[in-house]
């Protein structure tokens, strides 16, 4: 039962942000193994393409932040990213390298909690060119798309997405300022 459903209220469901980034290191697969062994509902991630096309779960465009490295993630292929450690939030380094969003769906595909991966954009705001036919590939192989709500800032990805894939469920996450709704043509959003 979800907590909430006693009391005959709607139910409230637990995401961990960032895999539980209070917890754990951000966007780690330590954190994500936890917070899947706490039972939440749903994994909250964030996503970057590298320079030869992975699709890599870290919140930030740059890498000074939450790792041992520095730079940004578009200019670095995977196999630069595999030598760089995540921090803690108190800058502790720890053993955990950047995963890969596979390595994150792989991990999820055992249980049952959502997907709330948030593709991002790059350093200077632009979009990853394919990120969203990589995302929904890598849901589709791992049969998790129906698991799955993505998520971004920007309109115009979510309307990628859905010509994408009509039946995909996404969300426009709101920042500072108004949100705009995005416009979905009629044929992307029957399913």
């Amino acid at each position: 039962m979800h907590r909430g459903a006693e009391a005959g209220g709607p139910a409230t469901r637990v995401a961990a942000h960032r895999g539980g980034a209070a917890l754990w290191p951000e966007n780690s697969l330590f954190a994500f193994r936890e917070a899947l062994a706490l039972g939440v509902d749903a994994l909250e991630f964030d996503l970057h393409m590298t320079a030869d096309g992975e699709v890599v779960v870290i919140h930030d465009p740059t890498l000074e932040r939450t790792t041992t490295a520095a730079r940004r993630v578009r200019d670095l292929k995977l196999a630069d990213l595999v030598r760089a450690r995540l921090k803690t939030r108190d800058g502790a380094i720890t053993d955990e390298p950047i995963p890969t969003f596979a390595q994150v769906l792989d991990l999820a595909s055992n249980g049952s909690a959502e997907l709330l991966p948030e593709i991002k954009v790059d350093a200077n705001r632009q979009r990853y060119d394919g990120i969203e036919e990589k995302v929904l590939a890598l849901l589709r192989t791992r049969r998790l798309l129906s698991r799955a709500i993505i998520q971004a800032f920007q309109p115009e990805t979510i309307r990628r997405m859905r010509e994408l894939e009509p039946s995909v469920r996404t969300m426009v996450a709101a920042g500072r300022g108004r949100p705009a709704r995005p416009r979905i043509s009629a044929r992307a959003t029957s399913a």
